[in-house]
C-alpha cells in the first residue's frame, strides 16, 4: 500500500509567525523552516512543489516575451479605454476568464496588472 503524504502551503505564513503563534502546530508532524525564494508566487510555487530553485526548475514568470506568438495581439486597444474601469481587479479577472476560455488554458491564468499596451509582446 502506498504511503500518502500531504503538504500544506499557506501563502504569507512565515516561519516567525508560525513559531510565535503556533498556528496548526498540533497538525504539523514534521515542520521545517525553509529558505525563501525571492520573487512572486510564480517562482516560489514551482520551488515549493519541486524542491528545486528557480534556476533549476526554470519556471519564473507566467509570461514570456514572444511577440510573434502572442495570443494577446490586438489587446493594446484596451489600453485606450478608461483605466478607472479596466484597471479594476474584477474587470481584469473577467477578461482573464474570457481569455482562458478562448485559448483553452488549463489551470490558473490571470492577467494581473500587466498593462494592456504591453500584452501583445508576451505569450503565456
Amino acid at each position: 500500500m502506498k504511503k500518502l503524504a500531504m503538504y500544506v502551503f499557506i501563502d504569507a505564513l512565515g516561519w516567525e509567525i508560525y513559531e510565535r503563534y503556533g498556528f496548526l502546530k498540533e497538525m504539523a508532524l514534521n515542520e521545517r523552516k525553509l529558505r525563501t525564494t525571492f520573487g512572486f508566487s510564480s517562482a516560489a510555487d514551482p520551488s515549493i512543489l519541486s524542491g528545486r530553485y528557480p534556476d533549476e526548475h526554470t519556471h519564473w514568470s507566467c509570461f514570456v516575451h514572444d511577440p510573434q506568438n502572442s495570443p494577446f495581439r490586438g489587446m493594446q486597444i484596451l489600453a485606450k479605454l478608461p483605466g478607472f474601469i479596466f484597471d479594476r481587479w474584477r474587470v481584469r479577472h473577467n477578461i482573464s476568464k474570457l481569455i482562458k476560455r478562448i485559448h483553452s488554458y488549463t489551470g490558473y491564468f490571470e492577467l494581473y496588472t500587466v498593462p494592456f499596451r504591453y500584452l501583445p509582446y508576451f505569450d503565456y
